[in-house]
């Protein structure tokens, strides 16, 4: 939803597409697993919270990393179309 409501921000040049984003992007960041030595799960998102709720029961999603990914490109490209402008990166340092 963060990369649609991205897009559609600037389709309508409407800001208020961009309000739940950062909020979204940091929940994910959250939840995305960074720390298993398994491959398999290690960068996965959970299909659901908690992890027995009905969608994606007891899944790690491969598409859901991948849109995730999607999202934070766009925002790092800069959300309002210009680099460097994301509505989560904004005004934070980048390290390379």
């Amino acid at each position: 939803m963060a990369n649609n409501w991205m897009r559609l921000h600037l389709i309508t040049g409407d800001a208020g597409w961009l309000e739940p984003v950062p909020r979204v992007l940091q929940f994910l960041k959250r939840t995305q697993n960074r720390t298993s030595r398994d491959a398999g799960l290690r960068g996965g998102i959970k299909g659901s919270a908690p992890m027995s709720g009905d969608y994606g029961r007891n899944e790690i999603l491969n598409w859901a990393t991948k849109y995730f990914a999607d999202a934070l490109m766009r925002d790092e490209e800069g959300s309002a179309g210009r680099p460097g402008e994301g509505s989560v990166s904004a005004g934070v340092e980048r390290r390379n």
